[in-house]
């Protein structure tokens, strides 16, 4: 039986980066157009802060994924 696993890992862990780059895009845009509105279009310091802080907080999202699913993996593996 051919095992899947590695194929599984890379669909899962790219879906997952796909929706977290997605909403952090969605996030930055929705600020962005709030700024201008309000006539305070952002400096390109501030748009590279914004940017590094969404790529933290995507990444601490994921981790916490990760964790839930290697949680979930182990208990089913006793199963």
């Amino acid at each position: 039986m051919k095992n899947y696993r590695d194929e599984i890992k890379k669909y899962s862990t790219s879906i997952v980066e796909m929706e977290i780059g997605e909403i952090a895009m969605k996030e930055f845009n929705e600020f962005v157009t709030y700024r201008e509105k309000m006539g305070h279009a952002l400096s390109l310091s501030e748009l590279e802060e914004i940017g590094v802080f969404l790529l933290e907080e995507a990444e601490r999202h994921y981790k916490k994924l990760f964790v839930k699913l290697r949680s979930y993996h182990n208990e089913n593996q006793n199963d």
